[in-house]
């Protein structure tokens, strides 16, 4: 990145001179605010959209990268009149060409709903399965699932059934009130 020492204190410099404004992304200066900003626009706009599958990026050099990298070899064009779009991969073709049907083969294991893309499933199921379903009547903690609450009231609210005959001291699992004894006794 930085070729010698001198290199590394003429940047630290211009980090302290009032005329040069760094980005902090790329580390490089420029003459004004202005032109800062107008380097960081163009270079970090919040969603520059990918036209073969939507997903979003802060950097054109990004976006060029997951094009090379995702939608390179344009093998599977669809079919329908008036689109154009052309897919590297099947999966991903086999989805659009859903979108043209009313088959919706991805179901969300959430709520049932169906999707004909995995993408909008799995940004649907983030959401959906990302919500809290059901509440412990303890301590009114809410979970995912029965099984995680049942999985939670054992490890929080089950009896103490492990006493110290020593000491009194009560665990909640066999295996702590034998290392309690041999640590203490």
């Amino acid at each position: 990145m930085w070729n010698s020492r001198k290199d590394t204190l003429n940047r630290h410099v211009k980090v302290h001179d009032s005329s040069q404004h760094p980005c902090t992304k790329c580390y490089k200066f420029f003459p004004s605010v202005v032109a800062l900003t107008e380097h960081q626009q163009q270079s970090y706009q919040k969603e520059i959209l990918c036209s073969f599958c939507g997903k979003g990026f802060e950097r054109t050099s990004h976006l060029k990268e997951h094009i090379v990298a995702l939608h390179g070899d344009r093998k599977f064009s669809c079919p329908v009149a008036g689109c154009s779009k052309t897919f590297a991969k099947d999966e991903r073709y086999q989805d659009h060409l859903n979108s043209h049907s009313d088959l919706r083969p991805h179901t969300c294991c959430g709520c049932e709903k169906r999707f004909y893309n995995r993408y909008e499933r799995k940004r649907h199921q983030s959401v959906c399965i990302g919500q809290k379903h059901v509440e412990c009547d303890k301590c009114k903690q809410e979970f995912k699932s029965a099984d995680a609450l049942a999985k939670h009231t054992d490890a929080q609210h089950k009896k103490l059934v492990y006493p110290c005959t020593s000491c009194g001291k009560q665990y909640k699992y066999q295996n702590s009130l034998l290392r309690h004894r041999e640590s203490k006794y």
